[in-house]
């Protein structure tokens, strides 16, 4: 499988401007890497690469994700109603009003936007193979994370008791200690956290998708077997 196109160069510079924004694929075009960014439909078949190290020999299995994206229609809602927002608060605040609410808007906006986001996105389905360091990475991430999830339990347990069984004086220290430490957890979670497999996809144009998140040493596989083919 290539990118379907074999007058383009895969080792030339990457492009940018109108001839990303306006890619489209052919029928016998499954999908085009461009730059970092992967533009393919709503399914995508690259099992013959490891998502981590993008060899294509000595894989053990395949990995399958399904990653929803957000029609362009609520994207540009959410855009324009935080836009709203941030112009309402310069202006009540250059008028010396009241301009609290305005900030206790975006919020509830988020979680809306997430919501509907779970609604209404677009499936995107992606398999990807599997190499024995990447499935052993894997399963440490899953590991990591149930440890990282035990942890912030604990914290958030301290914080309650501390509120419903201290003094005011002590409620705050226990409290500020305990967000503090998962605020440390989370800060070493991203920066020690074993790798997994994870793509984000964002709706393109007329039923195409771009995938971001993919690792270098996938996609400098695919353009070289590309290439080769």
């Amino acid at each position: 499988m290539g990118d379907g196109d074999p007058e383009q160069n895969p080792f030339a510079a990457p492009q940018s401007g109108p001839e990303t924004a306006d890619v489209e694929l052919s029928d016998d075009q499954p999908y085009r890497v461009i730059d970092t960014l992967v533009y393919c439909r709503s399914e995508l078949d690259l099992h013959q690469y490891c998502w981590l190290t993008g060899e294509t020999e000595g894989l053990v299995g395949t990995v399958k994700k399904t990653v929803k994206a957000s029609p362009r229609w609520l994207n540009t809602t959410f855009s324009l109603m935080l836009f709203g927002c941030f112009g309402t608060y310069l202006t009540l605040n250059a008028l010396g009003l009241d301009f609290r609410f305005v900030v206790r808007l975006v919020y509830p906006m988020m979680i809306a936007n997430f919501v509907l986001q779970s609604w209404f996105g677009i499936k995107v389905k992606v398999v990807v193979g599997q190499s024995h360091l990447a499935k052993s990475k894997a399963l440490a991430a899953k590991r990591f994370s149930r440890w990282l999830l035990a942890y912030i339990l604990m914290f958030l347990i301290a914080a309650a008791i501390a509120y419903l069984s201290f003094d005011k004086v002590w409620v705050w220290v226990i409290i500020i200690t305990a967000i503090l430490g998962l605020v440390l957890g989370v800060v070493f979670y991203v920066r020690h956290r074993p790798r997994e497999f994870s793509v984000m996809a964002i709706y393109h144009d007329k039923g195409v998708f771009r995938l971001a998140g993919l690792r270098q040493e996938l996609l400098a596989s695919i353009m070289l077997n590309s290439h080769h083919n």
